[in-house]
């Protein structure tokens, strides 16, 4: 008898060892996955900064632009020197780099709402992350914005 219990604790044992194994191999797994996820997210959040940043540096160096080179700036360059305004050829470069910008900028903000502002119309294909994303501009326009009396 004692000798039958040992075999059946030495089985038990046994399987349960190799279902602590499995386990072990399953988390690793899974944590593995789980880095590679967080390490895209960490590039994303990196690349929108990166957006975001370029994006507001590039408006305040507009707005510089625009203050600087007022009317009165313009004549004050004519009296100085009615040669520093023979500068057509980069009018035109900087209008096309303008024209060109504001293409761009179209295309990043029709992506970004495209992304960020699911089509209601479709809800029935969306996944949990286009519903999640839908939730958060959903409670974003409407509930942040509610004022309280």
């Amino acid at each position: 008898m004692a000798s039958e219990s040992k075999n059946i604790f030495s089985t038990l044992h046994d399987n349960l060892f190799a279902k602590v194994l499995e386990a072990e191999a399953e988390h690793e797994e899974l944590v593995a996955d789980y880095k590679q996820q967080i390490a895209k997210l960490q590039k994303d959040v990196e690349l929108a900064k990166t957006l975001k940043g370029n994006l507001i540096f590039m408006a305040d160096k507009m707005n510089e632009f625009n203050i600087k080179y007022d009317e009165q700036k313009l004549h004050q360059i004519h009296n100085e020197d009615i040669n520093n305004l023979f500068i057509q050829q980069e009018i035109d470069n900087a209008e096309l780099s303008a024209k060109t910008m504001i293409k761009k900028l179209q295309d990043i903000k029709n992506y970004v709402l495209s992304v960020t502002k699911p089509d209601v119309s479709k809800y029935k294909e969306w996944d949990l992350n286009t519903m999640m994303i839908w939730i958060n501009h959903w409670i974003t326009e409407h509930i942040l914005n509610m004022r309280l009396y």
